[in-house]
């Protein structure tokens, strides 16, 4: 099932940048890192962080391109981390801040 995770506090803005060490880092801030744990994703905006599997950031993936135009512009697929952060940070809240706390509206499957 899709997990996720939030801790600090943040804010947001758009565009990617690649780092040395794997993350990709938008300007809002947002850098998106793999492999710090199996199968799952790191989203950190500022102080703000949360983790995200690969199979529900792939769910968002797939939404996200379907809510944009074909084919899709390089500055939309750009702001994704932003876009992604900002939905499972959302979800999170909803759910008391924690993944253990209520509903895990990510663990639907895809339709």
């Amino acid at each position: 099932g899709s997990s996720s995770h939030v801790s600090g506090g943040g804010g947001g803005g758009g565009g990617v940048k690649r780092s040395r060490r794997g993350s990709v880092k938008a300007a809002s801030s947002v850098v998106l890192t793999r492999g710090l744990a199996p199968g799952m994703v790191r989203l950190a905006c500022g102080e703000t962080h949360v983790s995200v599997s690969e199979a529900h950031l792939g769910k968002l993936w797939a939404l996200y391109a379907r809510s944009r135009p074909s084919p899709m512009p390089p500055a939309a697929a750009e702001r994704f981390p932003e876009a992604a952060f900002c939905v499972v940070a959302r979800q999170l809240s909803l759910q008391g801040g924690h993944e253990g706390a209520g509903g895990m509206q990510a663990a639907c499957p895809p339709s």
